[in-house]
């Protein structure tokens, strides 16, 4: 493949990329997860606290209060997730 004059490395990477469907997939999968990642913690009332613990509620399978399920002291794994995902 030869680029022609004046074609950018850019241009021709993204040329490449939009040819290839599970690159496209992959992009906005990243995409979507990092914009959740960053945003989600920041809407009031949508993820619990992830370090707060609820004994009573331990080791719970995925259910519409804790989609992800609860660990070993009760805490909700799908908020531990996203916050986790800042960091990462």
């Amino acid at each position: 493949m030869t680029t022609e004059k004046g074609s950018s490395l850019w241009k021709d990477a993204w040329l490449r990329l939009s040819h290839n469907k599970p690159a496209i997939f992959g992009l906005f999968l990243l995409i979507t997860i990092f914009l959740s990642c960053t945003i989600l913690p920041w809407i009031p009332g949508f993820l619990q606290d992830p370090n707060l613990p609820d004994l009573l509620g331990k080791n719970q399978s995925p259910s519409s209060a804790h989609p992800f399920g609860t660990d070993q002291l009760g805490r909700d794994i799908f908020s531990r997730v996203f916050y986790g995902g800042r960091i990462s």
